[in-house]
């Protein structure tokens, strides 16, 4: 505690009497009214105050020396500063947010404890990337206390101009093209110009700036534009790649080969398919008053407890007919799909109970006790057989020797500058990338850290001298390249633009998974599309047969068959 007092009083320049400690022996905030915008106290030392509830709705900033050893300890530790009750947006950046400073042995351990924590409390991962920075992010080169692009940082150009109405004025009607600025209590404001400066925006700045300053001004701007020069990507640049998508052409017609519009046009009906659930799918032994039924391995027990009532004389009995009819048409109405009409689906339904009471000898009374279980197999059973024909259809359009698989130069994936705007990057520490897309030093996120697998792949694909440029293939983004699996969209891990023209798809796959049916789908459907387009697809190992990463795409690149470019 003293040793704290001491180094704020000593070496901060605060006031003494800005500074409480609160412990279990001294308790100088007793009777402080810290809801008080009137009271002086701004800094507060405090041990385990966290463990004991204590709340100060006005503590923006919290400082933790101790390491965060749980979850809960984080929880309690945001709770403090994320709460924020008399905020209200300012002009200096700086004050529209909390901080929390935590003492760890590395920032990427603190970070991850607070970026999972701040998921769970409904921040999504990239508002999370953007909040954390490590400490120095005011001195850093980038200049970052104006609030850089952060998928993309640019360079910033910071000047210090006299302070005046007139001044602000100008800077504000600036902001548009990338200026802001920051009051001093020097009576001076700091100026951040960020990316390329315009000559419109250099002369208006350089009117407020001191006359004695105007050559320094001069030298800063050009060593700022020879630096946004040097910084500019191969994508600022005017490099970009084209990616033809993979197209099908069936009864005439020439459409995106996703499996959904294959099966429009495909002809398909449950009339083909057995109208029975096998001894797998549903099964039924029985035993005295004792029905036993077992779901793929899954055994429900159900006993008949209760006695048959004697009927009344004059009352009709449904007779077994009447009752497997009725629910043939529950059955129905709780399994009825889209894609399958009523006059379709009533008979096929009609057909699998028929087969229980007939084939399997099950009284009908015993499944109307079980609707709900059968109910819930056909629907199941349906399903298989649409993902059978989805399979069957996927096959026909583009794998089969009657398939029309092609491509237009109209329908591509674009990636230049516009692409991934919003899209977290990570910086890639003392490595630099030579051909990436979107920057030398930063790329789209990447799985596994810089020592993984498949950042290592990147690293190999970026020394190859036949590659002009690459990018990181986002999953799921909707600008992203992807190829058509069965009933689902494939993204591939990077794709390159080569020299002669090219392009070159690259799918990283872990030696655990190369031999799934997963991979073996992907490479397959990879493959179609580069004997189509006349592109180049590989799917990647850590080791293929005694051939480093590099190696395999140098010769996937120089194996391919360049005939259909």
């Amino acid at each position: 505690m003293a040793e704290l007092k001491t180094y704020l009083v000593e070496e901060k320049l605060i006031p003494e009497d800005r500074i409480k400690i609160a412990t279990g022996e001294q308790r100088e905030l007793d009777g402080v009214n810290l809801r008080d915008p009137a009271e002086q106290t701004r800094h507060v030392i405090t041990v385990d105050a966290l463990k004991e509830g204590w709340d100060c709705p006005s503590a923006y900033v919290l400082c933790a020396t101790q390491r965060l050893q749980s979850r809960g300890a984080v929880e309690q530790l945001l709770g403090r500063v994320l709460r924020m009750p008399y905020a209200a947006r300012r002009k200096d950046a700086a004050l529209n947010s909390a901080y929390a400073h935590v003492s760890e042995p590395s920032f990427r351990e603190a970070a991850q404890a607070l970026t999972d924590k701040l998921i769970d409390m409904g921040f999504t991962d990239e508002e999370v990337r953007e909040s954390l920075k490590p400490r120095g992010v005011e001195q850093n080169d980038q200049g970052e206390l104006f609030d850089p692009d952060p998928v993309r940082p640019k360079p910033v150009l910071q000047v210090t101009v006299p302070d005046s109405e007139d001044a602000r004025a100008r800077l504000n009607n600036m902001q548009d093209a990338g200026v802001d600025y920051i009051h001093r209590d020097d009576g001076t404001l700091v100026v951040g110009m960020k990316g390329e400066v315009t000559d419109e925006v250099a002369q208006g700045v350089r009117e407020i700036t001191r006359e004695e300053d105007y050559a320094h001004f001069d030298a800063q701007l050009e060593k700022h534009r020879a630096t946004v020069k040097a910084s500019r990507t191969l994508a600022q640049k005017g490099h970009a790649i084209e990616i033809p998508q993979l197209l099908v052409e069936m009864e005439g017609e020439t459409f995106l080969a996703e499996t959904d519009a294959i099966m429009e046009r495909v002809d398909w009906s449950l009339d083909r398919h057995s109208a029975r659930l096998s001894e797998q799918e549903l099964s039924f032994h029985r035993s005295q008053d004792v029905i036993e039924i077992d779901l793929e391995g899954e055994k429900l027990v159900y006993s008949r407890t209760t006695e048959d009532q004697p009927i009344l004389s004059g009352l009709h009995t449904p007779s077994d007919a009447d009752l497997e009819a009725s629910l043939v048409q529950w059955l129905e109405r709780e399994c009825r799909v889209a894609d399958i009409s009523q006059a379709e689906m009533l008979p096929w339904i009609a057909a699998v109970v028929a087969d229980l009471v007939t084939n399997r000898e099950v009284n009908i009374r015993t499944l109307i006790d079980w609707q709900h279980q059968i109910a819930a197999r056909i629907r199941w059973k349906i399903q298989a057989i649409r993902d059978e024909e989805k399979t069957r259809a996927h096959q026909m359009a583009l794998f089969d020797r009657q398939a029309k698989p092609t491509w237009s130069e109209n329908r591509v994936i674009r990636f230049d500058d516009t692409i991934y705007q919003n899209v977290p990057t990570q910086a890639t520490g003392a490595f630099r990338f030579n051909r990436h897309l979107l920057g030398a030093d930063r790329a789209p996120l990447i799985d596994g850290d810089l020592n993984g697998e498949e950042f290592q792949c990147a690293w190999s694909l970026d020394s190859l001298e036949e590659v002009e440029v690459w990018v990181r293939n986002v999953a799921r983004h909707p600008d992203s390249f992807s190829l058509p699996r069965v009933g689902r969209r494939f993204f591939p891990d990077f794709v390159a633009k080569l020299r002669d023209g090219r392009i070159f798809v690259v799918e990283y796959k872990g030696e655990h998974l190369i031999g799934a049916p997963e991979a073996r789908e992907k490479d397959a459907i990879g493959k179609i599309w580069a004997r189509t387009t006349g592109g180049v697809f590989l799917m990647v190992r850590k080791v293929a047969h005694g051939v480093e990463m590099a190696d395999q795409m140098r010769n996937a690149v120089a194996g391919s068959d360049k005939s259909f470019h």
